[in-house]
């Protein structure tokens, strides 16, 4: 049990954490900040949206303390600790935990090498591709540990779920399953096709009386959820609901969502350590749950390729792969670990001492000098620290926004390592001005990557989008003055290299990289 926390506190310091308001933070993070006494973000449009995480957006609020970011790193702390006890306890459910220090230490170097950041780091320096991502990640771009705390961490919960369920204790796995859901709805897909395979393996050994009360359980503790969410989400109506789905399917997250896109040579990889991981612990539960969840999400994603059905694709039948993959993982290292204990324990030792250290003081490091999770941030803070000095209320920003144009590449790929994607990059989402309400403590008017998910939200954020990275590209500042009043746009940032000359807008700030305008009052 020491040794299990040892590891655990190692894991959580060489996994490291991004910077506060990174990538999908700045979007989960906004409704918990809207909710703070005197935020002028409740005046942003998308913080007036339905939020879809509203349990996440309430621990954010509650745990919030005078440091704002300890919270948040405390909170994503904990959740790292609890995947690792998780892991452990599967382990020792099925293929055991190695009992002596050299296979211990071999367990947590391998695990290492495919969480810690620096393997991680030096994979996109030496190949440009962050290979050890896809030992714990799923296919499609799904994952559970991402770069910071946001809704999907608690998919951690399934890992737990999974863990209690090898562990007979039901009421405990379902409950897990449930907390996964409520705090994220997308994992209501992956909890059921884990409770099929728990469902499955309860029916082989214990009969159909035990299946039907764990079923009747499941269905208790999920369906509040499924009701909560069917009415806060109800669709305006047929027609705008299917345009609502086509935009997010299509438009704003494809790289998820379009079988087609990610369905690469790596995916495929990934489904094969999935059925090796089955083949190893094919005598116990653990392989009947996997093969039933693995069996289930391939019978919905093809479905979900060959309708293009979007609401199936939405609901990601894939997902449940970031469970089963960082399973898999740890039980093909633990077989492994177990093999090195026995046969060469010496050697684990001397390759799993350097890995240890190096993980942990990369990590160590990263508490002061952040590696990696670039976000152009020294380009940008001259601009944050005026809009936090100079905020006023009833201000909305507008700030350059496009749709990013769809490449021909497939596949899954993690950027939280490499360096921010070029401005001329115009397939990758663009990370310019992402931390512009969250830095700046200021409403803007929209952004790409920040979204909605009520239908009729959708749309007007699609419509907002795309009127946005027209003014941009015209560039007829006077023409579209009119409409971004009415829009109540009061304030417009530009690139140092395009000034705006118009009489109408008043410069207010500029450094080397951007440039603040002020629209005149209406006269």
């Amino acid at each position: 049990m020491r040794f299990l926390l040892f590891a655990a506190v190692a894991f959580v310091v060489a996994y490291t954490q991004s910077p506060l308001g990174f990538s999908n933070q700045n979007q989960y993070l906004l409704h918990a900040e809207a909710l703070r006494p005197g935020s002028q973000l409740a005046e942003d449009w998308l913080a007036q949206t339905s939020d879809p995480t509203p349990l996440f957006t309430a621990w954010v609020a509650f745990t919030r303390f005078e440091i704002p970011s300890l919270s948040i790193f405390a909170s994503y702390a904990a959740i790292m600790l609890l995947y690792v006890v998780s892991l452990a306890s599967i382990l020792d459910s099925t293929v055991g935990l190695p009992a002596r220090r050299s296979g211990q230490l071999a367990l947590l170097a391998l695990l290492l090498l495919t969480h810690a950041a620096i393997w991680r780091w030096l994979s996109v320096q030496a190949f440009g591709v962050d290979y050890p991502w896809y030992f714990q990640c799923g296919v499609a771009g799904q994952y559970i540990l991402g770069a910071g705390f946001q809704p999907s961490v608690f998919g951690v919960l399934l890992v737990a779920s999974l863990a209690a369920f090898l562990k007979n204790r039901t009421v405990l796995a379902v409950a897990c399953a449930v907390g996964a859901c409520a705090m994220h709805f997308t994992y209501l897909l992956p909890a059921t096709l884990l409770g099929l395979g728990y469902l499955v393996a309860t029916a082989r050994i214990g009969g159909r009386k035990p299946a039907l009360r764990l079923f009747g359980l499941a269905v208790l503790g999920l369906a509040p959820i499924v009701a909560w969410n069917a009415i806060r989400f109800q669709p305006t109506d047929a027609a705008t609901f299917a345009e609502a789905q086509r935009l997010l399917a299509e438009v704003r997250i494809p790289h998820h969502a379009s079988v087609g896109r990610w369905f690469d040579p790596l995916a495929q990889l990934q489904i094969a350590w999935i059925v090796l991981a089955i083949v190893l612990v094919r005598r116990s539960p653990l392989a009947v749950v996997l093969f039933a969840a693995l069996v289930g999400s391939a019978i919905l994603t093809a479905m979900a390729y060959l309708s293009g059905w979007h609401l199936l694709a939405l609901l990601f039948p894939w997902r449940i792969s970031a469970v089963l993959v960082p399973v898999a993982t740890a039980v093909v290292f633990g077989k492994l670990s177990m093999f090195l204990e026995r046969r060469a324990a010496k050697l684990s030792l001397i390759i799993a001492i350097p890995i240890f250290v190096a993980s942990l003081t990369f990590g160590a490091w990263h508490l002061f000098d952040t590696v990696g999770y670039n976000m152009n941030q020294a380009s940008e803070q001259g601009l944050y620290e005026y809009l936090n000095r100079t905020r006023t209320r009833g201000n909305v920003y507008l700030i350059p926004t496009r749709i990013p144009a769809l490449s021909d590449r497939r596949g899954n790929i993690s950027t939280t390592f490499t360096p921010p994607p070029r401005p001329t990059n115009r397939s990758l989402i663009p990370v310019d001005l992402q931390r512009f309400r969250l830095a700046g403590g200021v409403p803007i008017y929209i952004d790409f990557k920040a979204i909605p998910y009520a239908d009729f939200e959708v749309l007007e954020w699609h419509r907002r989008v795309v009127q946005v990275q027209e003014w941009y590209t015209a560039a007829k500042w006077g023409e579209a003055l009119p409409e971004m009043r009415r829009a109540g746009i009061t304030h417009v940032v530009v690139s140092a290299d395009k000034p705006i000359e118009d009489p109408d807008f008043e410069r207010e700030y500029e450094d080397a990289n951007f440039l603040l305008y002020r629209l005149s009052p209406r006269e």
